[in-house]
């Protein structure tokens, strides 16, 4: 055989073997997806590493995370999974179970090492990527075993400041619970209070206020300097949050950097219910 027929000879055995073994890695992830654990067994035992990537970068140990399968995590962890790998936006398999809900499959990484405050590429903690929705299980969970409360990303955010502005309610009494800081600001200025208030969540709101939320705490955007929860509940016509505010003392008629009042905004944007409050309180545009 001439040297260019061996080396396109080897380069098709090379193609093929890279085709098979690319299929078993589909394999194995798919069935730890599917909860399929005969499937992720076979998979193994075709000879798929267990750490092996799927097209998306996604790990089978990953994929039975997201999935909250906590049997075919375990299976996995014993065949000695990193449970410390990454996907391409920086979520590791505990970030996957914490956001499936399953306490059994968060458990389950975590006692087998897995890093309760490891980060994504934003800078989120598992704690801070279930803050906006729950599950609140989840969250006592992970800060038993050592997930900081006030963890911020790259934004300066925290999971308080999450379920705020989520109107998450369990999730702030949570973390309230737990010391979270009522008053910490994100690198634009925002608090859990302004979230809440711009959002129009009054209960959220009054949980907030009731640990301590300062009332007229600003935020300092480039676009909206000086803007207070007052203003914010006002040009987007949160009323109740209106309403709540003004009876826990926040300032009718401080004004933003473009010299505006609540009123001001409230009038500008057409929000009625909000006015009639604000005028009752003395406001002034």
């Amino acid at each position: 055989m001439r040297p260019l027929d061996c080396i396109a000879a080897a380069v098709m055995v090379l193609c093929a073997f890279s085709a098979a073994h690319a299929g078993i890695n589909d394999d194995l992830v798919s069935a730890a997806r599917d909860g399929s654990i005969e499937g992720v067994r076979s998979a193994l035992s075709a000879g798929a590493p267990v750490d092996a990537r799927n097209g998306e970068g996604l790990t089978a140990l990953m994929a039975a995370s997201g999935a909250g399968n906590s049997d075919i995590i375990k299976l996995l962890i014993a065949r000695k999974a990193d449970v410390n790998l990454k996907d391409a936006y920086g979520r590791t398999a505990l970030m996957m179970a914490a956001e499936s809900g399953s306490v059994d499959a968060v458990r389950a990484l975590f006692i087998a090492g897995a890093g309760v405050n490891a980060r994504d590429i934003n800078g989120m903690s598992p704690l801070m990527r279930i803050a906006e929705y729950g599950p609140v299980n989840v969250a006592e969970f992970l800060v038993k075993v050592g997930a900081h409360v006030d963890a911020r990303d790259g934004h300066g955010a925290t999971p308080l400041m999450a379920a705020a502005g989520a109107g998450q309610a369990d999730m702030v009494k949570f973390l309230l619970n737990h010391n979270a800081s009522v008053n910490a600001a994100d690198d634009d200025g925002w608090t859990p209070l302004l979230k809440a208030s711009y959002a129009g969540h009054a209960g959220v709101a009054a949980l907030l206020l009731g640990a301590g939320a300062r009332t007229n705490a600003r935020i300092t955007l480039a676009d909206s300097y000086g803007v207070t929860a007052l203003m914010l509940a006002s040009l987007n016509g949160h009323a109740a949050v209106v309403k709540l505010l003004l009876a826990h003392g926040a300032d009718v008629n401080v004004r933003d950097n473009l010299g505006q009042t609540a009123l001001t905004k409230a009038v500008q944007y057409g929000n009625a219910e909000a006015v009639i409050l604000l005028r009752a309180a003395g406001g002034k545009e």
